[in-house]
């Protein structure tokens, strides 16, 4: 007993001094692109987010035992959605494979084909064999050659039969109850044309016993959506139109990036279908210290790639625009050209950041109770994992202070104001003007956007703001 105590000892102090490792390449990655000052700042917020309390609550038996129950049901009744899981294989470790595929057959909504298209140098299929235990759901692809990863995953989709088709990492996991939320959610909106899912996810450490940085997203939002791919895991797309689209293999990286822009964000912005959020935690994303996250710069061809995904989006829609990378990696800015307006039609009002001349934030964004997202923010920080104070995306509605809107929409804003300037309002008459005002803007059928990229400082005697350039 002692021995396996001072074994477990041992293995937590070596994963102990190879996390400091990775943190520390991290930090020196990020300080070569932002400067120091900026690194030691970003370093701060991680470590407070990482503080903050997380436990994933997995489905109670009992809630398992119901979705069985119901399944049963729907599968006596004949009307069964059939989902097609993707999964392209290369040089995956024989545990995370087991486990990925142990994840999947758990499932309590029952109705899928899971496909996997291995392209290792030495065969798993003893593995997947071993694994599926006969399970005739379950179908193995040898691929001859590893022709990256979009490819792969062609191969796979190539032999997908489903009404959805899901997006699955080799190491990752799905909760018990991933398909089954996944086939209700597009249940309530039957009549509609839903056209893709996703929902919320966290990260798991290499054992898969360890739970962390929960991402709670928001419904979808278009401009979140060109500043990261935000949907990420896990993903449900129709197979009418992932086949349509297919993997490109000039994205390889960001292939899924790609897709999700082309089949979901153009059914949204065409209004010929729906994105639909389920906010739950269906997803577990296994990190590893042997890749990404032990050398960040491992990943650089796939944040090109996701930057190119999105210039690609908006040139196929005759949107002018250059698309820059943010101090995190993976997220980006949009210059529209020659300016938002004239580039975007559905975009009516722009949003900035407002500090105080210590950086901390005032205003910027309202959610729908009307309270300042992110107030407080210190200077530099980015609003968590997910850097979300640092991103363009849609708002509910935007401050006054600093706004910027269409021509068109002089007369409303006029109108709302009533000829009080800004600097004379209360914090109460600013917050129920702004509100009022995007309220109206948005019934005339314009998105309300924050670029929080924009800075201005508000003088805390006069009121006067003054423009600031800076990226966080």
């Amino acid at each position: 007993m002692q021995e396996e105590k001072a074994g477990r000892q041992e293995v937590q102090e070596g994963e102990g001094r190879m996390d400091t490792l990775v943190a520390v390449r991290k930090f020196f990655s990020y300080a070569k692109r932002n400067g120091l000052e900026s690194a030691l700042c970003a370093a701060r917020e991680r470590r407070e987010d990482q503080r903050l309390p997380y436990q994933y609550e997995p489905p109670s038996e009992k809630t398992l035992s119901s979705q069985r129950m119901r399944y049963r049901e729907i599968a006596s009744s004949g009307e069964m959605l059939t989902f097609s899981i993707l999964v392209p294989l290369y040089e995956t470790s024989p545990r995370d494979l087991k486990e990925m595929i142990a994840s999947v057959r758990s499932q309590t909504y029952e109705n899928f084909e899971l496909i996997l298209a291995d392209a290792s140098k030495e065969p798993l299929q003893h593995l997947v064999e071993e694994a599926a235990e006969g399970d005739k759901r379950v179908h193995y692809l040898r691929l001859s050659r590893n022709n990256g990863i979009a490819e792969n995953t062609n191969a796979a989709l190539l032999m997908a039969s489903g009404d959805y088709a899901c997006l699955l990492d080799h190491d990752d996991l799905l909760t018990p109850d991933a398909l089954y939320e996944m086939a209700r959610e597009i249940g309530a909106h039957a009549g509609e044309e839903v056209v893709l899912l996703y929902s919320d996810e966290d990260k798991c450490e290499e054992e898969g016993k360890r739970f962390f940085e929960p991402n709670r997203k928001p419904d979808f939002n278009l401009d979140y959506l060109l500043s990261n791919n935000y949907i990420c895991h896990f993903t449900v797309i129709r197979m009418e139109e992932l086949k349509e689209a297919g993997f490109r293999r000039e994205y390889d990286g960001s292939q899924d990036y790609d897709v999700i822009l082309r089949t979901g964000a153009q059914a949204e912005m065409s209004g010929k279908g729906r994105v639909l959020h389920v906010p739950k935690v269906l997803y577990h994303w296994r990190t590893s210290r042997t890749s990404t996250a032990a050398n960040p710069a491992s990943k650089h061809y796939a944040y090109d790639a996701g930057r190119r995904v999105v210039m690609d989006f908006l040139s196929r829609r005759n949107i002018d625009a250059k698309v820059e990378n943010l101090a995190h990696l993976g997220f980006y800015r949009v210059l529209y050209l020659p300016d938002v307006f004239a580039a975007r039609r559905d975009v009516g009002v722009i949003g900035a950041k407002i500090t105080d001349s210590r950086g901390r934030l005032l205003a910027g964004m309202y959610n729908e109770a009307g309270e300042t997202l992110f107030s407080g923010l210190k200077k530099g920080y980015s609003g968590g994992f997910q850097h979300r104070a640092a991103v363009q995306q849609d708002a509910f509605a935007v401050s006054l202070l600093g706004i910027r809107y269409r021509a068109e929409l002089h007369a409303l804003y006029r109108r709302v104001c009533a000829g009080k300037k800004i600097e004379e309002m209360t914090e109460a008459e600013l917050r129920e003007k702004s509100l009022s005002f995007c309220k109206a803007v948005r019934k005339r059928g314009y998105r309300i956007y924050w670029d929080p990229q924009e800075v201005y400082v508000r003088s805390k005697d006069s009121g006067a703001l003054v423009k600031e350039s800076r990226r966080e």
